[in-house]
């Protein structure tokens, strides 16, 4: 049981594993709670253990690069068969299951935090963040609109996607919210939004931790339209 994927231990993984492969073989799996909450899981512990475990790459958000591409391929590519893809898809879209990870994600992370430090550090870091922010929001927005991105698309989907704080707590909400507003469908602004926020974390990686925050979005920016 010490031996894991990820969070699942060796033993349950491997049950689970059966489990999956059972009912398969019956027909198409079920789009319930209790069949795509282990599959998801299971596959997504797979992944990002690959993930960790390649140089180089681990040291680039590796799990979470794994987790959102390779799925997305094996789709695309139609590896992945209609009978475990189209499930997936229907339980996304029945349950809006997206709605209770992002609340549990963001809330639990605040209120796993320190009463008396999260106060403290508020307080000391609030404005060197909002002058840091408004700073790299401008900056960034103005090269996209020189490099001929226009100002509105370089805001909404380039500098605020990279500044939003990665995928899950980041692009996931945002493009939800986008996707209300403009009424697209919230995989497809998804798509968008992933490129820079991928370039922009690669960037920051490799601009090492002493790069200004106020020119990552800018240089982001440039990198993504000279790609």
């Amino acid at each position: 049981m010490e031996l894991r994927i990820g969070y699942i231990p060796l033993p349950v993984a491997l049950l689970l594993l059966a489990a999956l492969i059972s009912l398969g073989l019956t027909g198409p799996l079920p789009s319930d709670l209790t069949v795509m909450i282990p599959l998801l899981a299971l596959g997504a512990c797979v992944l990002a253990l690959i993930g960790e475990r390649i140089p180089l790459l681990n040291q680039l958000g590796g799990p979470v690069i794994l987790c959102t591409f390779v799925p997305a391929y094996l789709v695309a590519s139609k590896l992945m068969p209609e009978a475990m893809s189209k499930p997936i898809t229907e339980f996304w879209k029945s349950s809006n299951f997206l709605y209770l990870y992002i609340s549990t994600i963001i809330v639990g992370s605040i209120l796993s935090m320190d009463r008396t430090v999260l106060i403290r550090g508020f307080l000391k870091i609030f404005v060197p963040l909002a002058i840091g922010s408004i700073v790299a929001g401008a900056v960034g927005t103005l090269v996209g609109w020189a490099l001929g991105l226009g100002a509105w698309h370089s805001f909404f989907f380039v500098v605020i996607p990279i500044m939003a704080g990665g995928i899950g707590e980041g692009a996931i909400p945002l493009t939800i919210g986008y996707a209300d507003i403009l009424h697209q469908p919230q995989g497809e602004l998804l798509a968008q939004v992933l490129p820079p926020i991928m370039l922009g974390n690669l960037t920051a990686i490799i601009g090492d931790n002493d790069a200004k925050g106020e020119y990552r979005a800018g240089y982001s920016i440039w990198l993504f339209r000279a790609k």
